[in-house]
């Protein structure tokens, strides 16, 4: 696991979005939905294949959605 964390409520979550002339800040999330990110984590897969595998044994009646994706960039995640 290189990073992860817990994230606040999105009621709490303000969305800076970019307008032509400048940012617009706005209350709430990026798009209203039923299902709201609750955390997340960045593990270092070989593939990703083994990246879905490790999602599998995070869900359970608590975690009822696991989301995996590849990583855009690592800023802030040191040297990796």
């Amino acid at each position: 696991m290189l990073n992860g964390a817990g994230l606040a409520s999105s009621m709490n979550t303000t969305t800076i979005r970019w307008r032509g002339d400048g940012s617009i800040p706005t209350d709430g999330p990026f798009i209203e939905a039923t299902e709201q990110l609750t955390a997340y984590h960045v593990i270092e897969c070989a593939t990703p294949e083994r990246a879905r595998a490790i999602a599998e044994r995070v869900v359970d009646f608590h975690v009822v959605a696991v989301e995996v994706r590849p990583i855009h960039d690592v800023f802030g995640m040191g040297d990796t």
